[in-house]
């Protein structure tokens, strides 16, 4: 099971790793595994840890090909 203490980092303020891996993809959607890994410069299976946890948040969804051609949408919650 993934341990979601280890991605959200510490208190300091800092960005987490959840934070870096949502705003990478909310600028560009059409980012894959192993481009995220390098813009980040964690491992692949760091970013698809990520991924999967914004996944099960609902913060991000993929759209299209699981492989080429698809990409990644950003779900804004609206809290009122």
């Amino acid at each position: 099971m993934l341990d979601s203490s280890n991605l959200t980092g510490n208190s300091t303020g800092n960005s987490t790793a959840l934070d870096k891996t949502f705003n990478a993809l909310k600028a560009n959607p059409l980012l894959t595994y192993p481009e995220l890994a390098s813009l980040l410069g964690y491992s692949r299976s760091y970013v698809q840890k990520c991924i999967k946890m914004l996944k099960e948040t609902k913060r991000i969804r993929r759209v299209g090909s699981k492989t080429y051609g698809g990409y990644w949408e950003i779900i804004e919650n609206l809290k009122s």
